[in-house]
């Protein structure tokens, strides 16, 4: 009997530890439904461009933008057809701007980094794309996506001189339009005074660095010409008249 006993009293001692050691367990990991809208396929709103649709769920899109919130949530036809349609934003734009909001909307303290890989090289991130998505955010009252554009652009500046961005201008792929450039400044130069004095104004005068060139560029041409009329004086001076010359 005591035999029995002990042989009986042994699985409870068992069982008591194997539940402490399911306690002591980590928990499960979460199923893909537990990690909110990224799985979640029940509140999808589209964006339409042209031919081209993009799909994101609506926590994601309105989360920070007052305008699409309001567009998706308010009385007008995007909010019954939950689907919005843009004519002047290239696709591009509206690409990057969805795959930045979900991979920051998951990552804690996100940041847009500066850079992007070609041909396994790092690069600079075009800036004037950069500073396409800032405009983009400010047209969807984005306040976080705004701050995540501003702090690259300033990231980027940052990273040279005055000096070296404006070799890099010069070198750059716009250096192609410097011809074009000085042809106009010296265009504005020559035109005659009453003439810039009636056109330019009209139309809302020049931007003020084009006109500092312009002014810089007249008065060179002014000087120039001067000094070219007091030369052509002194060799006149110099030189006897064809009638002295006759009478010799």
């Amino acid at each position: 009997m005591d035999g029995n006993a002990t042989s009986q009293s042994n699985p409870p001692a068992a069982n008591h530890g194997q539940s402490a050691n399911a306690a002591a367990a980590p928990p499960p990991l979460p199923m893909p439904m537990d990690l909110g809208p990224v799985y979640d396929f029940t509140k999808m709103v589209s964006l339409k461009v042209g031919d081209t649709t993009f799909y994101v769920h609506k926590d994601i899109i309105i989360k920070d933008s007052a305008y699409f919130d309001r567009a998706l949530n308010g009385p007008f036809k995007e909010g019954q057809s939950q689907s919005i349609e843009f004519e002047d934003i290239p696709s591009w734009a509206i690409a990057e701007y969805l795959r930045i909001k979900q991979e920051s909307s998951h990552v804690p303290d996100y940041k847009l980094r500066g850079t992007h890989h070609i041909e396994g090289r790092q690069c600079l991130y075009p800036l004037v794309r950069l500073m396409e998505l800032w405009q983009l955010a400010d047209r969807f009252l984005d306040t976080k996506f705004m701050p995540l554009a501003e702090e690259a652009l300033e990231r980027q500046w940052a990273l040279y001189s005055i000096a070296a961005w404006t070799h890099y201008y010069r070198s750059g792929q716009d250096a192609t339009t410097l011809g074009l450039h000085t042809h106009c400044v010296t265009g504005c130069a020559n035109m005659p005074p009453q003439v810039f004095a009636h056109v330019f104004p009209a139309i809302g005068g020049l931007d003020p660095d084009f006109q500092a060139e312009d002014d810089q560029q007249h008065d060179s041409q002014q000087h120039d010409s001067q000094q070219h009329d007091s030369q052509q004086q002194e060799q006149g001076d110099q030189e006897p008249s064809s009638a002295e010359n006759q009478q010799v």
